[in-house]
């Protein structure tokens, strides 16, 4: 199915949420009364042993467009979500990214949709700090955010990324008690299936090398997670870049390893807000000594 691609760029947060939010609406507006006419033109033909032709037609033709607008739905809220992770993790404009989670929360209507958005933008502010390089107020925030009673995809999701960032932050911070207690909390999470078993093994085992790496034993090696690398934000890219430079540095290649870092700093334009940026630039100027 093809859909609009979605690009915040340039655009006020005010707009953005407000686009989002209207076209959302109208997309669910659209699923619930085409399901309410398929229910329509069935119930009057419950008793029917063979219903006339316009009935199943209708029926059939309101199926159709309920099941085409739940599809649409899906697609566009994954377009705005990889809008909102390009403004993060591609531009790496925090004000406005900070700004914009705020007021979805503030703007959500009903229970269940706030809940659900307290903890999306715990996650995002903790992952805004982690990418700034405040690890700290990164594991702060991450302390605050309660898991439970989330929808059952959402919990998952939720609880694997604030594992990952729980422990990316300790580590980076120094914090042994933190990335021990993190770790045992990835360990223990009962995938509720076998994507999320394999998203759980994947993560756990790029923690385990990147621990290796800081501690100087080089030992990083490739993980594939079955989509190659084209779906990764640049900051992905970057983060994977800098970690792989330290590992050749550990092993005695520096000149790839100077390669890598200056990969880092092409990535965010040497935007000197993201914390592996300044990192890379300190490896270089070391290396050059």
């Amino acid at each position: 199915m093809v859909m609009v691609r979605v690009d915040f760029r340039g655009v006020p947060v005010e707009t953005a949420l407000a686009r989002v939010r209207l076209r959302t609406a109208v997309l669910l507006s659209l699923c619930w009364v085409s399901f309410a006419l398929f229910v329509g033109f069935t119930l009057p033909s419950a008793g029917l042993i063979h219903p006339p032709a316009w009935i199943q037609i209708c029926q059939l033709v309101a199926l159709i467009v309920a099941v085409s607008s739940l599809m649409v739905t899906r697609a566009w809220n994954k377009e705005v979500g990889t809008a909102l992770a390009d403004r993060l993790e591609r531009d790496f404009d925090f004000d406005w990214y900070e700004r914009y989670m705020d007021m979805a929360v503030a703007q959500a209507k009903g229970a269940r949709a706030h809940r659900r958005l307290v903890v999306s933008t715990a996650l995002a502010k903790a992952r805004v700090q982690y990418i700034r390089g405040d690890f700290d107020r990164a594991l702060t925030l991450l302390s605050d955010v309660n898991l439970q009673g989330l929808p059952r995809r959402q919990r998952a999701l939720s609880s694997i990324s604030c594992y990952v960032q729980g422990y990316m932050s300790a580590l980076l911070a120094g914090r042994q008690r933190d990335m021990l207690a993190y770790y045992n909390l990835l360990t223990g999470f009962a995938a509720p299936n076998r994507r999320y078993r394999e998203m759980k093994e994947r993560a756990l085992l790029v923690l385990s090398q990147r621990a290796g790496v800081i501690a100087g034993s080089g030992a990083l090696g490739a993980v594939e997670d079955g989509r190659g690398s084209a779906h990764l934000t640049p900051f992905v890219r970057l983060e994977n870049a800098y970690f792989s430079g330290l590992a050749e540095y550990a092993r005695g290649n520096a000149t790839y390893a100077d390669e890598l870092m200056r990969q880092v700093i092409e990535l965010a334009s040497g935007g000197e807000s993201v914390y592996f940026v300044r990192k890379a630039r300190q490896q270089l100027r070391h290396d050059t000594i």
